[in-house]
C-alpha cells in the first residue's frame, strides 16, 4: 500500500520536477548553442574555403594575364627585330647596290674622258697630216700626198671607232640610271604596300607627315624622265624614299608603343592604379604631336617602363582601396540576446 503524500513530501516532488525541467531546459540550451556554434563553425570553415578558391582564381587569373602580356611583348620584341634586321638588310643591299653603280659610273667617266683625250689628239694629227697633204701637193709630192691619205683614212676610221665606242658608252651609263630608276621604283611600291598594311594610326600627325613624304616621293618620280634619267633626279628620288621609309618606321614604332601603353593601361585599371599611369598618357601626348623626335619616343619608352616598374612593385593599390573601404564602413552592431543563433562567443553580431 502507497503511504499518503503530506503537503512537505508534494512539495519536494515539484520542486524535484521543476529542477529536472529547469536542468533539461539549460541542457537543451546548450545543445543548441553548441549545434550554432558548430554551424558557425562550418559557415567560417566554408567561407574560408571560398575565399582561399577565390584568391586562388584571382592569383590564376593574374598569371595568365602576366603570361600573356610576356608572351605579347616577347611577339612584338621578336617581330620589331624581325623588322629592324629586314630594314638593315634592305639598307645594306641598297647601299652596295648605289656603290657598285658609282663604282662603274666612275670607272665610265674615266673611259669616256680618255676616249675624249683620245679623240682630241686624233682630231689633231688628222688636221696635221691634212697640212702635210696640201703643202706636199702644193709640192709636187705625189707619192709622199697618197702615204698622207692613207693615214689621214686610218685617222677616220679610228676617230669612228672612238665615236662609237663614246656612244656604246654613253649608252650604257643610261642603261644603268634606268635599272636604278626601275630599283627605286620597286622600292617606292614596297613602301607603299607597307604603308597599306599599317592601317589607320592612332593619331593623325604621324599619318600626316607620312602623306607628306609620299607626297615628295611622288613629286620626285614625277620629275624624272624615264627613258633618260639624271643622275641628280635619281639622287632627290632616292632622298625622299629615305624621308618616307624613316616615316613609316616611325609610325611604326609608335603603334607597337601604343600597344603596351594599352596593356599597361588595362592592367593599371584592373589594380586600380590608373593614377599612376599620368606621365604615360603625357608622354603619349608628346610622341604624337607633329614632328615628334626619336628622343620623345625614347622618352615614351622610359615613361612605359617607370609604370611597368611601379605596377609591378605595388600588388598594391587595390588591396590599400579595400582597406580604406573597410576603415570607412561602420563597425558591426552588438548583440541583444546572447542565445540568438547569429551572435558568436563575444555577443557581436555575425
Amino acid at each position: 500500500m502507497m503511504s499518503p503524500q503530506t503537503p512537505e513530501t508534494s512539495v519536494l516532488f515539484s520542486l524535484a520536477e521543476l529542477a529536472q525541467i529547469e536542468q533539461e531546459r539549460i541542457a537543451e540550451e546548450e545543445k543548441q548553442r553548441a549545434q550554432a556554434r558548430d554551424e558557425r563553425a562550418r559557415e567560417q570553415r566554408l567561407q574560408a574555403e571560398q575565399r582561399r578558391a577565390a584568391a586562388a582564381a584571382r592569383l590564376s587569373a593574374e598569371a595568365q594575364t602576366r603570361a600573356q602580356r610576356e608572351r605579347d611583348e616577347t611577339e612584338a620584341r621578336t617581330l620589331a627585330e624581325a623588322r629592324k634586321q629586314a630594314a638593315l638588310d634592305v639598307a645594306r643591299i641598297e647601299a652596295e647596290a648605289k656603290a657598285r653603280l658609282e663604282a662603274d659610273n666612275a670607272a665610265r667617266a674615266h673611259e669616256l674622258a680618255a676616249i675624249q683625250a683620245r679623240t682630241e689628239r686624233t682630231g689633231r694629227l688628222m688636221r696635221r697630216a691634212l697640212a702635210g697633204v696640201l703643202a706636199l701637193a702644193l709640192c709636187g709630192g705625189v707619192a709622199v700626198a697618197v702615204g698622207l691619205t692613207r693615214q689621214v683614212a686610218r685617222l677616220e676610221q679610228d676617230n669612228g671607232r672612238i665615236s662609237r665606242e663614246e656612244s656604246a658608252i654613253v649608252e650604257a651609263q643610261e642603261g644603268l640610271r634606268r635599272s636604278e630608276l626601275a630599283r627605286l621604283d620597286r622600292r617606292q611600291a614596297s613602301l607603299a604596300s607597307r604603308s597599306r598594311l599599317q592601317g589607320k594610326p592612332a593619331s593623325e600627325n604621324p599619318a600626316a607627315e607620312a602623306k607628306q613624304a609620299e607626297a615628295a616621293v611622288a613629286a620626285a618620280r614625277s620629275s624624272i624622265n624615264a627613258d633618260r634619267p639624271e643622275p641628280r633626279a635619281l639622287q632627290d628620288l632616292d632622298e625622299a624614299l629615305d624621308g618616307w621609309q624613316q616615316r613609316l618606321e616611325t609610325r611604326q614604332r609608335l603603334a607597337d608603343i601604343d600597344g603596351r601603353q594599352a596593356d599597361l593601361l588595362t592592367w593599371a585599371t584592373k589594380q586600380q592604379c590608373a593614377d599612376l599611369a599620368s606621365e604615360a598618357r603625357n608622354a603619349a601626348t608628346r610622341a604624337h604631336a607633329l614632328g615628334a623626335s626619336d628622343d620623345t619616343l625614347a622618352a615614351y619608352v622610359r615613361a612605359l617602363d617607370e609604370l611597368r616598374s611601379s605596377l609591378g612593385a605595388s600588388d598594391g593599390c587595390s588591396k590599400q582601396r579595400q582597406l580604406e573601404g573597410t576603415k570607412a564602413n561602420p563597425t558591426q552592431g552588438t548583440c541583444t540576446n546572447p542565445h540568438d543563433p547569429l551572435c558568436d562567443l563575444h555577443g557581436k553580431s555575425l
